[in-house]
This record gives structure tokens, C-alpha cells and sequence, in this order.
């Protein structure tokens, strides 16, 4: 049986407080704004969890075979240097060679673009194009001279 409700009186659902939804929103936002100012000092804090767990299982391999967890350690850092280095000192001269040889060549091979540009019935590559091309042969011939800062030098005030 469904109790009657008495005559004349509508019963209607409370309506929730907009003050509290104004409140709610400028929490989040607080929130928001706090989580973004302190970011950095989050991603700080978790990236030496992330390296030690990452190294866990090395380090525990090495203790194993009776070496202590400070010498495991200090061996997976320096493998994990020497692996980021080594490599970079290997490549280093056949870049080095390579950027030499664009240097040489591709002058040449831009102006023959800028001399095809130069009878081009389109304007854009006749005018601009022709202009940004001297540019870029210019810049390839004359590379940039040397910064006169010291190279441990980072204060922008003198």
C-alpha cells in the first residue's frame, strides 16, 4: 500500500546550494593551480623512485654473484654512463665529416635550384623564394661566429 500524501501540500526536492557549488569550482581551481606550481618538485621527487626500481633487478643480479649493493650500484651507473657517452664518441667524427661535406656541396646544389628559380613563371618562387635561397647559401657558407661568453658562463646580467 503507498502511504497518501496529505491534500494541498506539494513535497518537492531540495535544490542543492549554488554557494557550494561556487565553493566546489574555486577548490578545484586552488587545486589545479597548486598541482601546477608544484609539478616540477613532483617529477623531482618521483625520478629517483623510478631509477632505483629500474636498477633493482641489475643491482640484485650483481649481489648474487657476492659483489656489495654500493659497488652494484656504482657499476650500473657507470655502464649506464659509459653507455650514453660512448656511443656519442663514436659518432661524433662521421658527423663532424658529414656536416663538412654539406658544407662543400649543397651550396652548389642550391644555386642550381636558385638559377631554375630565377626563370620560374611562378612569382613566389621567383621574388621570395629566390631571396630565402641566397639566405640559406649565405648561412651554409658562413656559419655563425663563435660566442664570445665563457662557456660556464650563464648570468644574462653584466
Amino acid at each position: 500500500m503507498i502511504p497518501s500524501q496529505p491534500s494541498g501540500l506539494l513535497v518537492t526536492d531540495p535544490q542543492p546550494s549554488r554557494s557550494l557549488t561556487v565553493v566546489g569550482l574555486l577548490l578545484t581551481l586552488l587545486a589545479v593551480y597548486v598541482l601546477f606550481q608544484v609539478r616540477l618538485v613532483v617529477v623531482l621527487a618521483l625520478l629517483p623512485v623510478l631509477y632505483a626500481t629500474a636498477i633493482e633487478w641489475p643491482v640484485r643480479a650483481l649481489e648474487r654473484w657476492r659483489i656489495p649493493r654500493r659497488a652494484a650500484v656504482l657499476v650500473i651507473d657507470i655502464a649506464l654512463v659509459a653507455g650514453l657517452v660512448v656511443p656519442v664518441l663514436l659518432l661524433t667524427p662521421a658527423v663532424g665529416h658529414e656536416l663538412a661535406r654539406f658544407r662543400r656541396e649543397e651550396p652548389a646544389r642550391l644555386r642550381l635550384t636558385d638559377a631554375a628559380w630565377a626563370t620560374s613563371p611562378h612569382a613566389i618562387l621567383r621574388g621570395p623564394g629566390r631571396r630565402a635561397l641566397d639566405r640559406v647559401i649565405t648561412s651554409i657558407e658562413t656559419p655563425a661566429a663563435p660566442s664570445k661568453r665563457a662557456v660556464g658562463e650563464f648570468s644574462p646580467v653584466r
